[in-house]
């Protein structure tokens, strides 16, 4: 088993395998270990010996790429991606398809990619599908394919992943705007380009504060963050400036209600563990494995946990929840958005 960074290193001198299972939580890692097994010389033209399948794909056809001969070359690739005898559903296709990675033929190179992970506080941490470890298609890969990991990649190395690609779009980072970009946009690798490409469109060559925060899409927990320390602070001109553009970008606050939601319930939750007798380390366990929390938002709800009192929380949180009911019912103005804003934090 090896990353996508190891592997790419090795693929330009190592032999190629018959069969490949990518798997990770990074759609821009995985296809890049997929670029660099079809760079291979062997396949020829693309056009003629590559076959690409989705999870739509059905069992025969995957076979017969499998099975067909390469054109003008010395061998053919088959790519599935996200192949749906992933799911429980198909068992007897998925054992059909078994039989046939059983028997792969010497001119031909399968790989199997799947967006996700096998380890359940990955996929909750990183909000992605988690495959079952039962399935037999996943076991027949983990025995007998190359194993490629391509979870998203450390904060040091991504950080400068990302200065290194805007400086090719002809946009400069810095550390410290590399960094606030990193902390207010989506942070997968895909969403990072085309937060560059708005920023080299704006034709300032070395953005700054102002130019990243008013160019790039924000994510809705930088939202929260914004709009919680804002309000925990007065400064309400602050937040509400936020749930403008929340407005002027999804005309609906579920989104921004469902991460207040889960927010509180964190809060909450470390809240009553601190009254517990726990420590702040046993409490951020107890976020992490009963709350699914990932480690820094449980880390933050601990800290911020400490200073309310748990009958506020109990009332902030259950104002969250009719609200919610309500928004699903009916349209809720910006306006009355932050009436409730206020209402919810005046007890905290």
């Amino acid at each position: 088993m090896t990353d996508v960074t190891g592997f790419i290193k090795e693929r330009k001198n190592g032999e190629l395998k018959s069969l490949y299972f990518i798997m990770g939580a990074e759609n821009y890692l995985i296809d890049a270990a997929v670029k660099a097994v079809a760079a291979d010389p062997a396949f020829g033209d693309a056009g003629f010996n590559v076959s690409r399948f989705d999870k739509t794909s059905q069992r025969d056809e995957i076979e017969e790429a499998v099975f067909k001969a390469p054109f003008f070359s010395d061998r053919r690739l088959v790519i599935v991606k996200d192949c749906q005898y992933f799911a429980s559903a198909g068992a007897k296709e998925r054992e059909k398809l078994i039989a046939v990675l059983d028997d792969i033929p010497e001119t031909t190179t399968v790989i199997f990619t799947f967006f996700g992970t096998d380890d359940l506080r990955k996929a909750e941490s990183l909000k992605v599908t988690r495959i079952d470890k039962r399935n037999a298609l996943y076991k027949k890969l983990m025995k007998d394919a190359f194993l490629i990991t391509a979870d998203p990649l450390g904060p040091d190395v991504l950080k400068k992943w990302l200065i290194s690609s805007a400086k090719k779009q002809g946009v400069r980072l810095t550390s410290v705007t590399a960094d606030l970009m990193l902390g207010i946009c989506d942070s997968s690798m895909y969403g990072l380009l085309s937060e560059i490409d708005k920023l080299r469109n704006t034709g300032i060559p070395e953005p700054g504060y102002d130019d990243i925060t008013d160019t790039v899409s924000h994510t809705t927990d930088y939202n929260i963050f914004v709009i919680q320390d804002s309000m925990y602070k007065r400064q309400y001109k602050k937040a509400f400036d936020v749930i403008d553009q929340v407005w002027a970008d999804d005309r609906s606050f579920i989104g921004l209600t469902s991460a207040l939601a889960g927010k509180f319930r964190l809060l909450y939750m470390a809240k009553r563990a601190l009254m517990a007798g726990s420590s702040q380390y046993k409490a951020e366990e107890s976020l992490i494995k009963i709350g699914g929390a990932a480690p820094y938002p449980a880390k933050l709800a601990v800290r911020e946990a400490g200073q309310f009192p748990l009958e506020a929380l109990e009332k902030s949180f259950r104002l969250i929840l009719e609200q919610d009911i309500k928004q699903k019912s009916e349209v809720i103005s910006p306006e009355d958005f932050k009436v409730f804003m206020l209402r919810l934090y005046r007890g905290l």
